[in-house]
């Protein structure tokens, strides 16, 4: 039984985590700059699996045997490890979304030291040559943001949606996923906004343009992004922001 399932197993596992590199769900669990290391799994794993196939010496195959009766590989334990692949095959993979919002604290400011620039949100797109996001305005603004420095500034963000119960019924969050190594690390970050009017329903992704006012919604101490417009759209291909 070892020297069927073993290779298959390891076979298993590598297809399942190419499977997730060829259509981008890996990146509902790592940061992107780590995809490279699956790769490398991928191979290694493939070449283990390979290495049970081939042809051996009778010295190996006697070290072989002896190893094969002092751990054998019982069903029991064929079954505990292939158990994660075959939930990972049925369980169509999902990115974080409101409802991982229970366990984790959301904020407005960044939970990593920032020092603040000359209008430093449009200074990051710039740098990146990408759109603005969330985070950009959020490092913006800083733990202690200058309200009336941001009052007027244009702002064209995307993020889901997400309703406090504490808030009016046309305020809300406009949230994304603040990933710095995996999933377990990932942070939401926010901006409050204003949209008069306009129906959203929890999860919906949605762009929205507008520009920001020198207003606080309750406790919270941040500029509001007032909504000239809120766009329904598909949620993207790699919903996290990445530090």
């Amino acid at each position: 039984m070892s020297k069927v399932f073993r290779p298959l197993l390891l076979a298993g596992l590598a297809i399942f985590l190419y499977q997730r590199l060829a259509d981008g769900t890996i990146h509902f669990y790592i940061n992107r700059r780590f995809v490279w290391l699956i790769w490398v799994a991928v191979g290694a794993l493939l070449l283990i699996a390979l290495s049970y196939t081939l042809p051996k010496p009778d010295s190996d195959k006697e070290t072989e045997h002896a190893h094969d009766h002092a751990i054998p590989l019982s069903w029991v334990t064929a079954s505990l490890v292939a158990l994660p692949l075959l939930l990972g095959w049925s369980i169509a993979p999902q990115p974080l979304g409101m409802a991982a919002l229970v366990n984790r604290e959301m904020s407005s400011a960044p939970a990593f030291d920032f020092a603040p620039a000359a209008n430093p949100a449009q200074q990051a797109v710039e740098a990146r040559g990408e759109a603005e996001t969330i985070l950009d305005w959020v490092m913006a603004f800083g733990p202690r943001p200058d309200l009336p420095a941001f009052a007027g500034q244009p702002a064209d963000v995307t993020g889901f949606v997400y309703r406090h119960p504490d808030m009016p019924p046309d305020t809300w969050f406009i949230s994304r996923y603040l990933v710095m190594c995996c999933v377990a690390d990932a942070t939401p970050i926010s901006l409050v906004v204003y949209a008069p009017g306009v129906e959203v329903a929890d999860d919906m992704w949605v762009q929205v343009r507008g520009h920001f006012a020198a207003e606080t919604v309750g406790e919270i101490t941040t500029p509001l992004l007032i909504a000239d417009t809120v766009t329904p759209i598909d949620p993207p291909a790699q919903p996290y922001l990445y530090y």
